[in-house]
């Protein structure tokens, strides 16, 4: 039996069949999932993709200061590893992020332009 899909996509899962623990802990604030719905709902599409590169770019960035803080001031214990590994791959997120952003406030920028 397959679940159900929302209009964002992501699958809902039936009360007849519980959770995955590792799906519950990717799940997000409902808050936090209208509000990225409302952003990718923005009109025009350049103004969303706006709206949500600068959200992705900052939270990563936030999530990237986090690891690195926690990776130091833990080094040499016994969860250092962790929070090292953690520093390492999001610092490689921040850098594609970083890319996303700019292209698309370059195309925000154009549409506004061209508006």
């Amino acid at each position: 039996m397959r679940g159900t899909y929302s209009r964002s996509g992501r699958c809902k899962v039936s009360a007849s069949r519980p959770e995955p623990p590792e799906l519950k802990l990717r799940r997000l604030p409902d808050e936090v999932e209208a509000l990225l719905g409302a952003f990718a709902a923005t009109s025009p599409p350049e103004e969303a993709s706006r709206l949500l590169a600068n959200t992705a770019n900052r939270a990563i960035a936030m999530l990237h200061k986090l690891a690195r803080d926690q990776a130091a001031a833990r080094k040499g214990g016994r969860d250092w590893p962790t929070w090292a590994k953690l520093a390492n791959a999001s610092r490689s997120a921040v850098l594609a992020a970083s890319m996303a952003r700019e292209i698309a406030n370059e195309m925000a920028a154009g549409a506004r332009e061209g508006s």
